[in-house]
């Protein structure tokens, strides 16, 4: 009688403990299987805020976006998003960076080719070459992104993946055991390795600016032979769609008209 009283008591007090001990690890932010704390992660500005050169370098943001002098929100939703620590310090500097969907790409394209097609009008100083950038996507609320690691722009590499499906194809040259073509895909070699597309919410005008700004930056365009070959034309464009952004007499001049229509001095 009392055996079975305490079996039943005991069960009850363990599940108890139990219960509480997952209740601390919950508020700890613990893994129960490693013990490990998971990093919180932070909130990033896709467009980062320059305080030194903030109001001068958002002029030429605003101007080539075609939107009000004054106007560019570095914490609008469209330019923020969620990174761990670690791939928020890569993030920051430089270690890889955003490619736009090639029709994301193609789209801001046509954007400002038109832009290039009107005439500046004096008579308007405080009216951008530009459309609001808005337009573009207007009917989209998430896009496609290629992960592209900088390490791509300046050396020869491989990655290997698992690969349970192997389909029985091999690299020239390649003389590893079998077992081991069977749980990595050789066939990723340089040039041609992958990273999942990712899916987000950002503008692809933001990613524009950060990526663009990033490989000027780093001056890689010398050194892109070894960028997949089919992203060696998108990497190009971002290039070439970033130069409006880069554009310092245009953007003051604006600038100035604009703060004169505003009476700011």
């Amino acid at each position: 009688m009392s055996h079975s009283g305490q079996a039943a008591i005991i069960p009850s007090a363990v599940r108890y403990e139990l219960a509480e001990f997952l209740s601390i690890r919950q508020t700890e932010g613990r893994c129960l299987i490693t013990n490990d704390t998971e990093p919180t992660p932070n909130t990033v500005q896709m467009v980062p805020t320059d305080t030194e050169v903030k109001r001068r370098r958002a002029s030429r943001i605003e101007y080539a976006l075609g939107i009000p002098y004054g106007s560019f929100d570095f914490l609008s939703t469209s330019n923020l998003f969620f990174l761990s620590p670690n791939m928020h310090k890569a993030f920051n500097s430089g270690g890889w960076v955003l490619l736009p969907a090639t029709e994301d790409l193609q789209a801001m394209k046509k954007h400002f080719d038109a832009a290039e097609e009107r005439d500046y009008d004096e008579a308007k100083p405080t009216k951008s070459h530009f459309t609001d950038y808005k337009e573009v996507f207007k009917d989209r609320r998430e896009f496609t992104y290629r992960l592209l690691p900088q390490a791509w722009f300046d050396r020869n590499f491989q990655i290997h993946r698992r690969n349970d499906e192997y389909d029985g194809s091999t690299e020239a040259g390649y003389s590893a055991p079998a077992a081991e073509y069977t749980s990595y895909d050789v066939r990723l070699k340089a040039g041609v390795a992958r990273f999942p597309e990712l899916r987000s919410h950002v503008n692809p005008f933001m990613v524009l600016i950060r990526t663009g700004e990033t490989l000027d930056k780093a001056r890689l365009k010398y050194r892109a032979e070894y960028v997949p070959l089919d992203m060696r034309a998108d990497v190009s464009l971002v290039e070439k769609l970033y130069r409006p952004f880069k554009v310092e007499e245009w953007a003051k001049e604006w600038a100035k008209a604009s703060r004169r229509a505003a009476g700011v001095a």
